[in-house]
């Protein structure tokens, strides 16, 4: 889910009813391919704006990684397992994971900004659906195009790929970061999004008591 500057962890504190998806189908890339060959996103496989540049995570990355995750994962009062942060990284790094990542990086190579990604199939299609998990840009490195061209960067990946569709999700309060949301895709999806979470101790779900018999 969508934070200022950034998508908040799904399934992790959050609030039905109160979220907002937003969707990339195939029309809509077409209304963007003027902006991707307009020189956004470079030859070389990576986006280059101003003073950064956005490629696949490297084993390099790890330690301004975990460092903005960490960030990430503060500004909406989450805290995950040491574990779990380790997972991710190597999901990342893990050509055979369906995670993805980008990492954003400044003029010196230090990590200021990364999005996640999960590619699966839907029903709908045939083609496969990209979703956009997380996204977060260092505070320092806000308002300087970095979200844009994170999100430009996948919708470029989701052309290449011939993927159906690149999504995600924001909260209904989310101004700042649904005024470029809204920009690119026109709009939200007009759903609500609905979370049963497992209380994984009892077996049983935590959000709601459900008679199915």
């Amino acid at each position: 889910m969508c934070g200022r500057q950034g998508i908040e962890p799904a399934g992790r504190r959050t609030l039905s009813g109160r979220e907002y998806r937003y969707c990339l189908s195939a029309r809509k890339r077409r209304i963007l391919s003027g902006a991707l060959q307009g020189g956004v996103v470079g030859s070389r496989g990576y986006a280059a704006v101003a003073d950064f540049t956005i490629s696949a995570p490297v084993p390099s990355d790890e330690a301004g990684w975990r460092q903005n995750w960490a960030l990430y994962l503060t500004r909406y009062d989450v805290e995950v397992a040491p574990a779990t942060t380790d997972m991710v990284w190597r999901r990342l790094l893990d050509p055979l994971s369906p995670t993805k990542g980008l990492i954003a990086r400044d003029a010196n190579g230090r990590g200021i900004g990364f999005c996640h990604t999960i590619q699966h199939e839907i029903t709908w299609t045939i083609e496969p659906v990209l979703y956009l998990e997380d996204m977060f840009v260092a505070p320092e490195a806000r308002r300087q195009g970095v979200a844009r061209a994170l999100l430009l960067r996948l919708i470029q990946h989701v052309r290449e790929m011939g993927l159906s569709r690149l999504y995600w999700m924001t909260r209904i309060n989310n101004e700042p970061a649904r005024a470029l949301y809204d920009q690119l895709t026109g709009g939200p999806d007009a759903l609500v999004r609905y979370t049963l979470r497992l209380d994984r101790q009892r077996g049983t779900l935590a959000t709601a008591a459900i008679d199915v018999g």
